[in-house]
């Protein structure tokens, strides 16, 4: 199940770079 984990890093820093931004919730649900 954790095969993505370069997603869930990619994720985590997208997250830190955009925190004020909610568009991070669309990418999260596009990729996962």
């Amino acid at each position: 199940m954790h095969k993505h984990t370069h997603t869930c890093t990619y994720i985590h820093k997208y997250i830190h770079t955009h925190k004020n931004d909610k568009t991070y919730l669309m990418v999260i649900m596009t990729i996962d």
